[in-house]
């Protein structure tokens, strides 16, 4: 990404416990993407399902990923269910918390964003930059004032795919990432995004 772009950043979506885990970020380099401009987004603690756990539990796991943040001066604002799962009970505790909340959807935005059920097109394996591109153009197309991207995991072009279906290979990624210094978007972190269009 720096190679393509130095000015882009994103918004790092993590559970706290995988702070630190083998092939995780660590705290430092948490710190280290926060100065280059990134946003550190909650995503609970353990990524327990929210919906299936006790509403005390999910308070814990909410306020623990909040309390992280905010004990290490990093970004507070945003938070992501993990699995994308979620109900009323839990929309309002991860409401106490945090300003804007991504969900699992897939939205156009068209009439309007709730910046607390933001939704986002999620990369998977088999995804090519090609097909990354055309829900963004899809999206321009269709006047939308914003496109959320997730990738999960980028692994190299020769590497075997984890067991999830949550991955892109780094063709894909450096393809779609090139498209967006060629078209000269505007790539903002959640937070930023929010700002601009949810005042």
């Amino acid at each position: 990404m720096r190679e393509i772009d130095t000015s882009f950043a994103a918004t790092h979506f993590l559970p706290v416990t995988y702070v630190g885990r083998r092939g995780c970020v660590t705290l430092d380099q948490l710190i280290e993407m926060e100065l280059a401009g990134w946003e550190t987004a909650g995503h609970g603690y353990t990524h327990e399902n929210l919906s299936s756990v006790s509403l005390d539990s999910a308070e814990k796991q909410v306020k623990a990923s909040y309390d992280f943040l905010s004990a290490n001066n990093l970004s507070k604002e945003s938070f992501a269910y993990p699995y994308g799962n979620y109900n009323y009970d839990v929309e309002e505790i991860a409401g106490k918390w945090f300003r804007n909340i991504r969900t699992s959807h897939d939205f156009y935005y068209l009439d309007g964003i709730n910046r607390q059920e933001l939704g986002y097109y999620a990369v998977k394996g088999g995804h090519s930059g090609d097909d990354i591109i055309a829900r963004v153009e899809h999206a321009r197309s269709l006047n939308s004032p914003l496109v959320v991207i997730g990738f999960h995991a980028v692994i190299p072009n020769n590497e075997i795919p984890p067991s999830n279906i949550y991955w892109c290979r780094e063709s894909a990624y450096v393809e779609f990432l090139r498209y967006l210094k060629k078209q000269e978007l505007p790539v903002l972190t959640v937070k930023e995004a929010m700002n601009a269009l949810c005042r």
